[in-house]
């Protein structure tokens, strides 16, 4: 999927900053369907979620970076040029290649 990020205007942080260190608390932040809080997370293991599925479109999810807040709108669309790349063509006709006929006798 991809994202888009928007600056939310006149908020900071509701997080607040761990000590002095106004950049500790610097990363990704989402809440699950429970409502439980996830944060801070890098873009690593953001990315990892997102992959796992448990960051769908809906959930909300925001980013703070520096003292500010962005919050993060997902959406999901399938990419037609992904799906017809030569790599996909290639596999789909690689497995075409190996999968055996069906017996004779069943059909």
């Amino acid at each position: 999927g991809t994202c888009e990020g928007a600056l939310l205007r006149g908020k900071t942080s509701a997080l607040g900053a761990l000590g002095d260190d106004m950049h500790a608390s610097d990363g990704y932040y989402f809440r699950d369907d429970v409502g439980r809080l996830h944060g801070p997370l890098t873009r690593f293991q953001y990315e990892a979620w997102t992959l796992r599925g448990e960051i769908r479109p809906g959930t909300r999810v925001w980013r703070q970076q520096a003292g500010n807040t962005y919050k993060i709108a997902l959406r999901r669309r399938l990419r037609w040029t992904k799906l017809a790349s030569p790599r996909a063509v290639g596999t789909c006709a690689e497995w075409l290649m190996v999968s055996e006929p069906p017996p004779s006798g069943l059909t």
